[in-house]
């Protein structure tokens, strides 16, 4: 008995289906990541040649092929059997996917949870809290040296990021590169400006408060030492990963009938979302610097072959 499929409601639902599958949460991070990290505003180049030549193509051909067949990726090969290996592909490739982004949505839905329950007080990671925190939690904004003119004020601060240990065992050689004649007692004889701007293999590995949540309240990888002892296991976390796969079973436990209707949210919201960061990144002090220092062509990069593989990948998703 051959079970019929089911069909979309209406143009709208395939339409929002097809903006959905191409805009998702790679977009919001992944994409921005890329480019940061591959050149910047060079890196747009050669991802808008792969696009066309590969991304789209791919993307019709998928489409089209399956609206034509009205099959999944495995039965649609019945028209070539000898391609039968690439719908089982599809199929691993997506089960893959999909566990490691539903870790994501996971994550996802755990921040969200926590905003909620501190809308009317500050957010569990605006501070350094001492219950998860480390003595390289700093909250403070990095100082601006430059507008400094009291030369204490100055080594204040920057003995707060420096390991002043290590500026110990440097003292010798700074004294050197200096010329200081007699050599530098202290550390406190260092002159600002050296200290400051000559001695960055002594800078501390200082975090925000947003990280340290992250890596040793969230996730805790102070408590692992590798695969072979991962610790124990996250209740909270826990929770959220099945409260996540619950969400995706009602959302497709009828086919396109229900992810048609689930796409009205799902395709427009991560619009919204990146509109509200863009917003919200502009109104942040030094946006512009930001804005620079992401969209700056490095040019020297189009030469790494790593590019194209990162290319390859994002083309494909």
């Amino acid at each position: 008995e051959i079970i019929e499929r089911g069909n979309w409601t209406g143009r709208l639902d395939f339409i929002l289906s097809c903006i959905g599958y191409a805009v998702g949460l790679g977009n919001v991070w992944r994409f921005p990541y890329l480019c940061f990290r591959n050149g910047g505003g060079a890196f747009l180049i050669p991802y808008a040649i792969m696009l066309f030549i590969a991304g789209i193509p791919l993307f019709f051909f998928e489409l089209s092929f399956g609206q034509f067949a009205s099959q999944g990726p495995i039965t649609v090969w019945a028209a070539n059997p000898m391609f039968m290996g690439v719908g089982w592909a599809m199929v691993m490739i997506s089960a893959m996917v999909s566990a490691y982004y539903n870790v994501i949505i996971m994550y996802a839905i755990y921040y969200m949870m926590v905003s909620f329950v501190n809308l009317d007080t500050k957010l569990p990671w605006a501070e350094c809290d001492p219950e998860w925190a480390t003595n390289l939690c700093r909250q403070e904004a990095y100082p601006n040296f430059a507008s400094m003119t009291n030369d204490s004020e100055i080594k204040k601060e920057a003995f707060r990021l420096k390991d002043t240990m290590c500026l110990e065992k440097l003292l010798p050689n700074i004294s050197e590169a200096a010329g200081a004649m007699p050599a530098y007692a202290t550390i406190m004889d260092i002159p600002s400006n050296l200290l400051v701007h000559n001695t960055s293999s002594c800078d501390l590995d200082l975090k925000v408060p947003s990280d340290e949540y992250w890596t040793r309240f969230v996730l805790r990888l102070h408590e692992s030492d590798g695969f072979d002892a991962i610790g124990g296991l996250s209740l909270k976390l826990t929770i959220c990963l099945f409260l996540a796969w619950i969400i995706i079973f009602f959302c497709l436990m009828k086919g396109v009938k229900s992810s048609g209707k689930v796409v009205y949210f799902t395709a427009t919201f991560p619009y919204l979302i990146l509109i509200a960061l863009l917003i919200r990144g502009l109104t942040l002090e030094g946006h512009e610097k930001g804005v620079e220092f992401y969209m700056t062509a490095d040019w020297d990069k189009l030469k790494d072959p790593k590019v194209t593989h990162d290319i390859n990948l994002r083309t494909h998703r």
